[in-house]
């Protein structure tokens, strides 16, 4: 699949795009799967694969939406990590779109809060607040730092005895 994107991509040299091919595989912890077929790939490693074809081309920026939506744990986190070592590794701007907020504050480093055309955007600490989330979700919302540097995040929200 990759070497068939890289010719698409302009890559004509075969012994260039095995090279390449190899480099992202390994990039996305997938070479030892190099000879196995897509179809049979769990959803991380789907996204994974996803995740080294956006990167033939060797882009600034990586543009991701809702990546970890439909993975299990163990998924979302090898996916996580992947990109983040991609990140700061290879210095590549990964514009990340996520609605799970803690997510956002465990990883990013900067952070924008949509609402209808009101942005509040800037590094996590100062934009991940009780305010701006209110603003953007219309719920009261309680933010606090974590030790390991990410944030919870709860949303007060009245209990009901819907389920009783």
């Amino acid at each position: 699949l990759l070497d068939h994107i890289a010719i698409l991509k302009g890559i004509s040299s075969k012994t260039e795009r095995k090279d390449l091919v190899d480099f992202l595989l390994q990039k996305v912890n997938l070479y030892d799967k190099r000879n196995k077929n897509v179809k049979g790939f769990s959803g991380g490693m789907k996204q994974r694969i996803g995740i080294a074809q956006s990167l033939i081309g060797d882009p600034k920026v990586l543009i991701v939406d809702e990546p970890t939506a439909g993975l299990d744990l163990a998924a979302s986190s090898g996916l996580l990590k992947t990109i983040t070592k991609l990140n700061r590794q290879h210095r590549i701007t990964v514009i990340f779109v996520t609605h799970d907020l803690q997510l956002a504050g465990r990883y990013a480093s900067h952070l924008a809060v949509f609402k209808n055309r009101k942005v509040k955007c800037g590094p996590v600490g100062e934009t991940l607040t009780g305010e701006n989330l209110e603003m953007a979700f219309g719920v009261p919302t309680e933010v606090r730092p974590e030790s390991s540097g990410g944030y919870t995040v709860q949303a007060n929200v009245e209990q009901t005895d819907t389920f009783a």
